[in-house]
This record gives C-alpha cells, sequence and structure tokens, in this order.
C-alpha cells in the first residue's frame, strides 16, 4: 500500500513539473504567444516599411520624369511662385508643409 501512495505521488508530481513547462516554461504556450504577437508586430512593420519604400520609389520615378510635379514639390516646399503671383506666409503653422498655408492671387 505504501508503494501505491508513493507512486501516486511521484505520478503527480511529474505532471505538476510537465504541466508548468507546458504553459509557463521556456517553451511553453505562454512564450508561444508573446513570440507570435513579436511576429505579428515585425510583419506590420515590414509591410509599413515595403509600403515607404514603394512611395519614395515613385516618387524618385516622378522627380527623374515628370516636370509638372517637379514644378509642384519646388513651389510648396521652396516657396516659389510664378510671375504675378503673391505668397502669403502666416506664422505660427508647421513650416514643412507650406502647401496648407499657400494662397497664390493674381495681381
Amino acid at each position: 500500500m505504501p508503494w501505491n501512495k508513493l507512486l501516486a505521488y511521484g505520478l503527480v508530481a511529474i505532471n505538476l513539473v510537465l504541466g508548468y513547462s507546458l504553459f509557463a516554461g521556456d517553451q511553453g504556450l505562454f512564450s508561444y504567444l508573446e513570440l507570435r504577437g513579436r511576429q505579428d508586430e515585425l510583419t506590420r512593420r515590414m509591410q509599413a516599411v515595403d509600403e515607404a519604400g514603394l512611395a519614395l520609389s515613385n516618387e524618385i520615378r516622378l522627380l527623374k520624369e515628370d516636370r509638372v510635379y517637379i514644378e509642384k514639390v519646388i513651389r510648396q516646399q521652396l516657396n516659389y511662385i510664378r510671375p504675378n503671383e503673391v505668397l502669403y506666409l502666416f506664422p505660427g503653422g508647421d513650416e514643412t508643409d507650406t502647401g496648407a498655408m499657400r494662397h497664390a492671387s493674381k495681381d
């Protein structure tokens, strides 16, 4: 009879150790879920970088080939104007986005 109890306690202890390693160990379920979350985040970041790279490639192509786009960029970023135009710049705005602050009118 004592051997049966000892065997039962031993099996329960082994089950507890295996259960702990299944859920909370270094290679357990919680570690897997954490790694899965990190993988999803890195996948999202890679997609964002790919989209940004595609947008930059498109902008480079436009800057090489499209004179209208080049003129638009120069006018927006460097505040160039055409003859007989007046450019109003309002203080306190975001100076990198002058397109929202530009108001050109003919004289």
